[in-house]
């Protein structure tokens, strides 16, 4: 279901009570029916009662979070006044109502995508048109009287955040994933001040949710979950690393830089996964000897008798330039059948290319094998994570699917022995052309072999 959220009080003590003070100037009908009360001044040119202002509910305070970017999620939303916060929910924003508190409660350090799922509002409905949560663009913003901004730092009808108490004002806009800095409910609202609301129109929906993380042996990324549907194509840029192999004397530590989709984590954790991925392998080989770098791809399965094993195709150099994709060609039947896809990767640096159409041995439920893409560094089991420097920037992982909203994973190399092999940095999400698909971004960085 869907939560409607609305106007929530404050703490008084956090409020500007000066009230006495009258701003001269000249404003244009947007403003002079209503009186604002932001930073002790009176911006609509003549004495205001108390009663011009809409409740001086709580206002300064906003979001402490990163201003790192921000990300999409799955929705199955859950009342205010649950005991237990959900980690998930989809709220309706109105733009006549100050803040707004969701169902969400921030824990500090842990992970969160906001995301845009539809709806548009204006801040003067008889001057100015609607538009979503990423607000007016600038030279409409430069139209407007500045004076009844909420945050003079963003444009107006950008979706603005906060946590808890926090007074720190930042924009979500779209929305996109970030890391919670303090722990608390998430607030949300427009870039309009208070008294101000009174002329604007509609409200938008957007989607909150946890980025999960989940420790992995084998791979380090980031992966997007659809919470129905199915991924359609996803396809990923990065640049061949370079790995030193100067330890490397009995066993052979890799770098492989794969894209690919898989199965929902119910799947994998029934071991019914299957994963087509596509990518490059930066191989070391046994007593110092230099490393070998080469097109890899598989269709690997965790169904005993599925799949095949590792297959190699043209070489590749450090630095080289890569696009990679892999295409789901169908059936798109939510029954068991054998599935076909397109896996292709271009060197840019070179313009050589490369592309297979696959099938899987046998037949496949749909969540089994494309409810999942992105893109992952992976090692080499016992034999460990070839060293590269600089970290590997995995960058326009683009993701085409069937769904509105999703759930992001963090893959974390981590091994039995407790050892992180590879760290993961922030995520940056963005639309792709339209809500339903999404652009990922992140970096990968080495830490130890095993």
């Amino acid at each position: 279901m869907t939560v409607t959220i609305g106007l929530v009080e404050r703490k008084p003590e956090l409020l500007d009570t000066q009230v006495g003070k009258i701003f001269k100037a000249q404003m244009p009908s947007r403003c002079a029916e209503y009186g604002v009360l932001h930073g002790g001044e009176n911006r609509k040119g003549r004495d205001m009662s108390p009663q011009t202002v809409r409740s001086l509910f709580a206002a300064q305070i906003v979001l402490a979070v990163s201003a790192a970017t921000f990300l999409t999620a799955t929705a199955t939303a859950a009342s205010a006044t649950t005991a237990s916060a959900p980690a998930t929910a989809t709220v309706v924003v109105s733009s006549t109502s100050g803040w707004q508190k969701t169902p969400i409660n921030l824990v500090a350090g842990d992970g969160y995508t906001i995301s845009y799922v539809s709806g548009s509002w204006t801040v003067d409905y008889r001057n100015f048109p609607r538009v979503g949560p990423g607000g007016y663009s600038d030279q409409v913003d430069g139209q407007i009287y500045q004076g009844c901004k909420y945050d003079a730092h963003s444009n107006y009808a950008v979706l603005l955040g906060a946590i808890g108490d926090s007074a720190s004002v930042i924009a979500i806009g779209r929305g996109g994933a970030f890391d919670a800095k303090s722990s608390g409910p998430l607030y949300l609202r427009i870039n309009d001040d208070d008294a101000c609301l009174g002329d604007n129109a509609g409200s938008v929906k957007m989607t909150i949710d946890e980025v999960t993380a989940v420790p992995q042996s084998a791979f380090s990324g980031y992966s997007a979950q659809t919470d129905s549907g199915h991924i359609v194509d996803v396809s990923a840029d990065w640049t061949v690393p370079k790995v030193s192999c100067s330890y490397a004397l009995y066993n052979k530590p890799r770098a492989a830089v794969w894209v690919g989709m898989w199965g929902d984590l119910q799947a994998q954790h029934n071991k019914t996964s299957w994963l087509p991925q596509i990518g490059t392998s930066s191989d070391c080989r046994t007593l110092g000897a230099a490393p070998i770098y080469r097109l890899a791809w598989e269709l690997y399965s965790q169904v005993s008798g599925g799949g095949n094993a590792i297959q190699y195709g043209m070489s590749v150099s450090p630095g080289d330039q890569i696009n990679a994709a892999v295409d789901f060609l169908g059936p798109y039947t939510s029954t068991s059948v054998k599935r076909n896809f397109e896996i292709r990767l271009t060197d840019l640096t070179t313009g050589n290319w490369w592309l297979k159409n696959i099938q899987t041995n046998m037949n496949v439920g749909i969540d089994s094998i494309a409810r999942q893409g992105g893109a992952i560094v992976e090692n080499n089991g016992n034999d460990g994570l070839a060293s590269f420097s600089p970290p590997i920037n995995l960058t326009k992982v683009i993701l085409l699917t069937t769904a509105r909203t999703f759930r992001y994973v963090k893959w974390v190399m981590k091994m039995d022995n407790g050892h992180v092999l590879a760290t993961v940095g922030a995520l940056s999400v963005e639309n792709y052309g339209s809500v339903e698909d999404k652009i990922l971004s992140y970096t990968v960085k080495w830490l130890r072999k095993n």
